[in-house]
């Protein structure tokens, strides 16, 4: 199982401007690759936070940090730059992605040639993301054991970003989910059984969700796992036993 942090960067996604949707799909999708997303950074455009932000996840040695935000061509996409130097690594123009750049949408002016330079100015030695959907590309880079992803802000150039380059590396671990529909019951009269379910079998997530249909209550139960044992399975049985003991109308999505 691939252990994952995110640092997601922008000014926009802390002062309310922007809602932060990369983190919303791109925790789903790890989970769903079978992956483990242990933490989630959000900080602003600036240098040294950018930089502190690697060093700190670094020293936690993950598998993978993915970074979002930061690579376009304005005076505040600094991304690159900071991550550079917080890794202590020199940035240089990187000839395939300027050609790509060039190649697929070519500069009408002086003024978008410079700001392509700028994008494809990476940190040496990393490998080029490139972007199938915008113009930025991203970059991935080594440190020790740690793979450094670093993808765009945009919500779509990031998805594509991800799934080209990042999900081959997830393997074919993945995750397995079961929903547990029940009516006619509180979530309080659930809770004592969720608990006992929680600590019996601590490989799977359990979570209830209650809701009112006409007047009527309904608890959907949630059990997710990234192991690849029956243990999701066997807590599913049990929690079906129980809910016909108790005469609970339910249904197993």
């Amino acid at each position: 199982m691939l252990s994952v942090e995110i640092i997601n960067i922008g000014n926009e996604l802390l002062i309310g401007r922007t809602i932060n949707q990369n983190l919303f799909w791109l925790g789903a999708r790890i989970f769903d690759l079978g992956g483990y997303l242990k933490r989630a950074i959000i900080i602003r455009d600036i240098k040294e936070d950018i930089a502190e932000a690697i060093t700190v996840v670094l020293k936690e040695h993950p598998d993978l940090i993915l970074t979002t935000g930061g690579l376009g061509p304005t005076y505040d996409d600094i991304t690159m730059d900071s991550i550079a130097q917080a890794l202590g690594f020199k940035m240089e123009l990187n000839d395939e992605s300027m050609k790509f750049m060039t190649k697929r949408r070519p500069p009408e002016n002086e003024s978008i040639r410079l700001a392509y330079e700028k994008m494809s100015t990476l940190p040496k030695g990393s490998m080029p993301l490139l972007n199938y959907v915008g113009s930025a590309p991203g970059a991935l880079i080594k440190s020790k054991l740690t793979k450094i992803i670093i993808m765009p802000g945009v919500p779509a150039e990031m998805q594509d970003m991800f799934t080209r380059y990042v999900e081959p590396l997830f393997g074919n671990s993945k995750s397995k989910e079961i929903v547990i529909l029940t009516e006619k019951i509180y979530e309080a009269e659930l809770a004592p059984l969720v608990a006992k379910m929680a600590n019996k079998y601590p490989q799977v997530y359990i979570k209830t969700h209650p809701a009112s249909k006409n007047g009527i209550s309904h608890v959907k139960i949630e059990l997710k796992t990234q192991y690849n044992d029956n243990a999701i399975d066997v807590e599913c049985n049990e929690i079906k036993m129980w809910l016909k003991q108790k005469n609970v109308k339910f249904s197993v999505q």
